[in-house]
């Protein structure tokens, strides 16, 4: 259907069940596209504060919508299946930024939209009031998992939603060097891994449980896990910090020599790219976005076994000094190759131009 008004003049409502470092980029990047973007934070963790999440979300649908163009969220679920439905009654396009939950279903740790009926539900509904639909990675639309023995191995939103009538385009992460890095600073042997919490589901989901059992196995090399909630054992070579602003995070990428990315469960890791950008050698599992992030620039885990684990990391810490110093040079530049923000802005422009049949050349917004 032919937009009756320019792409550019457009009003959007951004949805988000937190502000996330990566929403926020994503804002920046929205406004430079359109007259107004708004942001609504609708957070979607307690149970006991589902009710006033959903009237919260009702108010937004019946008196605010109206002035929009268009109603966009930042993951789907609770907080996006009423605007999605009262956007499409009003004629309004709909954006579904998805970054790996909604299309998951792990009831191993108790992870993913899909493994309980209403939250599918809700899901699912938002996905089907879609006119466009962005995972962070291809992944997202449809995988088969190897890398560990799961309830469901056939992951993605295809194989949990039937008749998607928008258009999916997979749209990858943006990042920028915002401090320059030097490969003698590092730490030799000094292992990384960073996740929003140490507990819970993301605890095994992340790979943190294999991170704590390589700081037993290896006592002379040096790890560090930074995020919420640890509470397991206290190792002389383990260092745990608490969840740390990103530009103090950026000090922490720039001293440690390897990242580890050992999840079982990912879209397009964020930290992962960070640490890369700041010459971190990844190390990552063979899931989801996680061997594409990291190309030919570090080392990759085909399944969840510690005696492979250990193997692997045994064999990456004898490698030669030079050896060591061009991956982390190649794993910084792919980032800065590959993914960018002007690179995710241009894709996005090109989707938005795509839907709303908009004959605007692109190079007007770099």
């Amino acid at each position: 259907m032919q937009s009756n008004y320019s792409l550019v003049n457009s009003r959007v409502l951004l949805l988000c069940p937190k502000k996330n470092t990566f929403v926020l980029r994503d804002l920046e990047i929205l406004r430079s596209i359109f007259i107004e973007v708004d942001l609504v934070v609708l957070p979607t963790e307690s149970k006991l504060k589902l009710i006033p999440l959903l009237l919260k979300s009702l108010y937004q649908s019946v008196f605010r919508l109206r002035k929009y163009n268009i109603i966009a969220s930042w993951f789907v679920g609770y907080h996006s299946v009423l605007p999605f439905v009262f956007g499409k009654l009003y004629g309004k396009k709909t954006i579904a930024f998805l970054g790996g939950t909604e299309c998951h279903n792990f009831p191993e740790f108790n992870y993913g939209n899909y493994r309980k009926n209403l939250y599918a539900f809700v899901t699912h509904q938002s996905l089907r009031f879609s006119d466009i639909i962005l995972p962070v990675h291809e992944s997202l639309i449809f995988s088969f998992i190897t890398y560990d023995k799961v309830t469901f191995p056939e992951q993605g939103i295809l194989a949990f939603n039937k008749q998607l009538n928008g258009i999916i385009e997979e749209l990858y992460c943006g990042f920028e060097l915002q401090k320059q890095w030097d490969v003698s600073t590092k730490i030799p042997n000094s292992f990384l891994t960073v996740s929003s919490q140490l507990y819970g589901m993301d605890y095994t989901r992340k790979g943190v449980d294999m991170t704590i059992l390589l700081a037993k196995t290896f006592p002379n090399y040096s790890f560090t896990i930074v995020g919420n909630g640890y509470s397991g054992e206290n190792l002389p070579n383990l260092r745990v910090l608490d969840a740390i602003s990103y530009n103090e995070l950026i000090d922490v990428y720039i001293k440690h020599q390897f990242y580890l990315q050992l999840s079982v469960a990912e879209g397009f890791p964020n930290a992962l790219a960070e640490a890369m950008l700041y010459g971190c050698i990844p190390i990552g599992s063979s899931v989801f976005g996680i061997p594409f992030i990291i190309g030919d620039t570090g080392f990759i885990l085909n399944s969840r076994s510690m005696a492979e684990c250990t193997k692997l990391i045994a064999s990456v810490v004898e490698l030669h000094g030079d050896k060591k110093r061009e991956l982390a040079n190649r794993a910084s530049g792919r980032i800065q190759t590959h993914f960018t923000f002007q690179k995710r802005k241009t894709n996005l422009l090109s989707v938005l131009n795509e839907v709303f049949e908009v004959k605007q050349n692109a190079d007007m917004y770099a």
